[in-house]
């Protein structure tokens, strides 16, 4: 009888052996399960999202630095401006895999370009007397760098250098980083008038992947005029040397046709009225300038004659050497 039962109680242990071992497996398989699932559906878009997140801030700080290096009115005829950037959006093997992006420059004038035309008058305060001198500056600048990417996680959007201005392209919504190039002040009537402008030149090229590339561009030449109410000028159109006693703007017309004509409109918007809202078809400086915006066409213009405190255009070209 005795070993009838050590029979029976033996295989009742054997039993509920294997009974715990086939209950482990199966909740090894069911951690495991979730463990995967809380990674692909948890972790995986997170570490996605950073990873995007983390490319738009390189890319943005890249460009941010390529700019000031390219506006750089201290640089002369033969210098270079450099600036590496990386390129593509890590993945997550062996689930997803990196995604390439593309950098590419474009020097279609005929769909991206800002011209200006400035006609002034001087009076120079001479031992003669008075004398006065008119002059006409006229600056045209296009060429654009843009790189973009088609993200997975969060909203896809690029970013661009034009004319010395880097925007962030969100289509309609595109957006200025940082403040215009183009500034007019009026402090108690004492009108000042800046503008700097970039014209970028060289072969339509791009370049694409997951990497990094550099951008190089040679400076071909750089302008400066500055003017200002009794400062001397030692010579102006190599005739007249004197103090200037006046500065009057005859004539002004900032002209910009590009894609991010919008972006410029809302940052001339917020630089002078401080809102981010979309204006009418035109709307005024100091009621001194104009604003006409049409579709991606830009007009900023004199409607009157301005007397100003102080005049300064800069002119920079450079020539893009590689992508």
């Amino acid at each position: 009888m005795q070993s009838i039962i050590q029979k029976v109680v033996g295989g009742m242990q054997r039993r509920d052996s294997a009974v715990a071992v086939v209950i482990g497996t199966i909740l090894l398989i069911a951690i495991s399960i979730t463990l995967l699932t809380s990674y692909l559906f948890w972790f995986l878009p997170y570490q996605g999202t950073l990873n995007e997140q983390n490319y738009y801030l390189a890319t943005e700080s890249a460009f941010n630095s390529l700019d000031s290096k390219m506006i750089n009115t201290q640089l002369v005829p033969g210098a270079f401006a450099t600036q590496p950037i990386n390129m593509g959006v890590p993945g997550e093997p062996p689930f997803t895999s990196a995604t390439d992006t593309t950098v590419l420059f474009s020097n279609q004038s005929s769909t991206n370009s800002f011209s200006l035309h400035l006609v002034f008058n001087l009076t120079f305060s001479t031992a003669q007397g008075h004398q006065n001198a008119s002059a006409s500056e006229y600056f045209n600048s296009s060429g654009l760098l843009y790189t973009a990417a088609q993200m997975q996680y969060v909203i896809s959007y690029g970013f661009a250098i034009t004319n010395g201005l880097v925007i962030r392209d969100q289509g309609t919504q595109s957006n200025l980083i940082s403040n215009t190039n183009f500034f007019f002040s009026n402090n108690s009537d004492n009108f000042s008038l800046y503008t700097s402008m970039l014209d970028l030149k060289g072969k339509s090229s791009s370049v694409g992947g997951y990497g990094s590339t550099v951008f190089q561009a040679e400076y071909l030449s750089v302008k400066n005029q500055t003017l200002s109410v009794g400062a001397n000028s030692t010579s102006f159109n190599s005739t007249i040397i004197g103090n200037i006693s006046s500065i009057k703007i005859l004539g002004l017309s900032l002209n910009i046709t590009s894609p991010f004509a919008n972006a410029y409109d809302r940052g001339l918007i917020i630089q002078y009225n401080g809102s981010a809202l979309s204006s009418s078809s035109h709307w005024f400086i100091y009621h001194a300038l104009e604003v006409n915006m049409t579709g991606n066409n830009l007009l900023v213009k004199n409607i009157k004659i301005l007397n100003v405190e102080a005049l300064s255009v800069e002119f920079l070209q450079a020539e893009i050497l590689a992508v």
